[in-house]
């Protein structure tokens, strides 16, 4: 079905690992590839385990489960489109917002989320946040190699790719010795240093040389 609905896309040039060594030395990249390690990190660390969450605290049936992670999937798609909207124009603060609102939602879950009201609420305020992410995250790999987009990309995948995985196995070694709630308040304290990087950021560009205003 892709290619009946989507243009051709030509690369614009061959990518080799020159490339994606050259954009390892950028400053910009590095920090896009810490932003991404951090908040994805923080995501898949916590959601992967949300099932469990859900049933030994918000003690929630298995279709009432279901129905939560459906209504987190629509969600998640609203998160999208905002974050499309929003991230060219406003790459570092869709990124924070996303960020800050993964890290809310999962420290409060612990509290909050042993009644099934506040866990459905927090889930779909989690499903927008993360909806953004993964726009919020490539744009900031593209804006900071604009002359090489395909090697931002793949670096962007590959990143992406390989954190899912290590995210997936902390949360899984955590669970094991402690427990969902301690698995999502590791989860939060690792997104809230997402928000402090892009704080410090933001903080650095409005106050160093040549500064922008743009958020």
């Amino acid at each position: 079905m892709l290619p009946l609905f989507l243009p051709p896309l030509p690369p614009a040039q061959a990518t080799q690992l020159s490339a994606l060594g050259g954009m390892l030395r950028r400053a910009g990249t590095r920090f896009a590839l810490l932003l991404t390690f951090l908040v994805v990190l923080a995501h898949f660390g916590t959601y992967t385990y949300v099932t469990p969450f859900l049933e030994q605290v918000t003690h929630a049936s298995d279709r009432l489960v279901t129905a939560f992670l459906l209504l987190y999937g629509a969600a998640g798609m609203i998160g999208n489109f905002l974050g499309g909207a929003w991230v060219a124009r406003y790459p570092r603060t869709v990124f924070g917002l996303a960020a800050g609102l993964i890290a809310a939602v999962t420290l409060l879950l612990p509290a909050l989320g042993r009644w099934e009201t506040g866990a459905v609420i927090l889930l779909l305020v989690w499903g927008v946040a993360y909806g953004a992410v993964p726009i919020a995250s490539q744009t900031w790999f593209s804006k900071a190699a604009p002359h090489a987009p395909e090697a931002a990309s793949v670096l962007f995948t590959a990143s992406f790719q390989a954190t899912i995985s290590v995210g997936a196995l902390v949360g899984g070694v955590v669970l094991d010795r402690t427990s969902p709630s301690a698995v999502m308040l590791l989860g939060g304290c690792t997104a809230v240093l997402v928000v402090l990087a892009v704080g410090a950021r933001f903080a650095a560009r409005l106050t160093g040389p040549g500064c922008t205003q743009r958020s």
